[in-house]
């Protein structure tokens, strides 16, 4: 597993991938770029960072993708863009790592809880993007015959997740 974690960024800005520069405009995500210099670092360098890989080779076998919250917190552009947003990445990664199958598990954002502070205009007028984040999330992984996703509204109903719960979301 190659982990590459950043609180509170967005899909639509931060990790934007190149297919979504080319079909919405935008520029590539300076985090997209830092993820793959990453991967491709220790990929390289794979007997370095995994001795006992040595000799032996590797395979990438998945992707995991746990984010989402910035873009919900963003307000209407970025949720609406989102599940074209992660499509694309999907895309991009399997094209970059060339795994034109890579499973992709997405795994869903919680709950928003009131009284969190949030930069989305539309919050006063009762609109959830919090919603519409989860939703595409969901259907991005129906529609991939390679994806999944990981259902977690049933866990702790803080918007950051307890001990507990990220092992039960790992188990899942």
């Amino acid at each position: 597993m190659i982990k590459a974690a950043y609180p509170g960024k967005s899909l639509s800005e931060d990790f934007r991938p190149p297919s979504a520069v080319a079909k919405r405009g935008g520029t590539v995500g300076v985090l997209y770029t830092d993820i793959m210099t990453i991967y491709a670092k220790v990929l390289r360098n794979i007997d370095m960072y995994v001795p006992e890989l040595k000799g032996r080779g590797y395979e990438l076998s998945g992707f995991v993708w746990f984010q989402g919250e910035a873009d919900a917190n963003r307000g209407q552009k970025s949720s609406e863009e989102y599940e074209a947003n992660l499509k694309d990445l999907i895309h991009d990664l399997r094209t970059e790592f060339k795994v034109p199958e890579m499973p992709a598990l997405i795994i869903q954002i919680n709950d928003r809880i009131e009284g969190v502070a949030s930069d989305n205009p539309d919050k006063a007028k009762g609109q959830d993007w919090w919603h519409d984040v989860r939703m595409a999330q969901k259907k991005v992984a129906e529609d991939d015959p390679n994806a999944d996703w990981v259902l977690t509204l049933d866990q702790n109903p803080a918007l950051h997740y307890d001990a507990a719960s990220y092992l039960n979301i790992g188990d899942r």
